[in-house]
């Protein structure tokens, strides 16, 4: 990098999610772009890092399609592409239709609602070795708890960068019907209290 510009360099390793078809698993590809022109009006690129995909569609694809979108428009700075290129995202339906974005929204509250109970199985497991047994009573206490800490985190988390509280909060209601289904999914079998399970409908978003 200097005064006149910044190189950009890659290697070819990545690895593409699978969030189009959830019960396959990411797989790894060891030769693969990484490095994309946006426009051949001004020196400007994207590069990929981590995931060769978004959202189950591969980068190259994403990339592409914006350049064709962008036909023979050129804007003033980086910034103003890098905020076209994420107002391109939000409206493009042909790439990420409803369906596509409903699927990537239980994706991603399966993962972190998977991180409580396994970590709720950690308590149980520590539990039943100190104590030999326990009720009900304490399995749903103990939820509650895990829950709490989680939450806890969660509030003390940086925002989306971007996204307004508000924003935040009309995306977790958008989707409540769906979030409440993986809830029962992943929580099954778990003594959940009222109050924790409204937690966990994530009607305690940020405001």
């Amino acid at each position: 990098m200097n005064a006149q510009g910044i190189a950009l360099a890659a290697d070819s390793a990545v690895t593409l999610d699978s969030s189009l078809k959830p019960s396959s698993g990411g797989r790894a590809f060891s030769t693969a772009d990484k490095i994309f022109g946006i426009t051949p009006r001004d020196p400007i690129a994207a590069m990929v890092h981590g995931s060769a995909s978004f959202m189950g569609i591969p980068w190259e694809t994403v990339l592409k399609t914006y350049r064709r979108s962008l036909g023979t428009r050129s804007l003033p700075t980086v910034a103003d592409y890098a905020a076209d290129f994420a107002a391109f995202l939000e409206r493009s339906t042909a790439l990420f239709p409803a369906d596509v974005r409903a699927r990537q929204v239980r994706k991603e509250v399966r993962s972190r609602f998977l991180r409580i109970r396994e970590q709720m199985e950690l308590t149980l497991e520590q539990a039943l070795q100190d104590r030999g047994s326990v009720n009900r009573h304490w399995v749903e206490r103990a939820l509650a708890e895990v829950v709490n800490d989680f939450f806890d985190l969660y509030k003390e988390a940086s925002p989306v960068r971007g996204m307004t509280p508000d924003e935040a909060h009309r995306l977790t209601g958008k989707y409540n019907d769906s979030i409440i289904k993986v809830q029962e999914h992943v929580f099954q079998g778990l003594p959940v209290s009222r109050a924790c399970r409204s937690q966990l409908d994530l009607k305690q978003a940020k405001k």
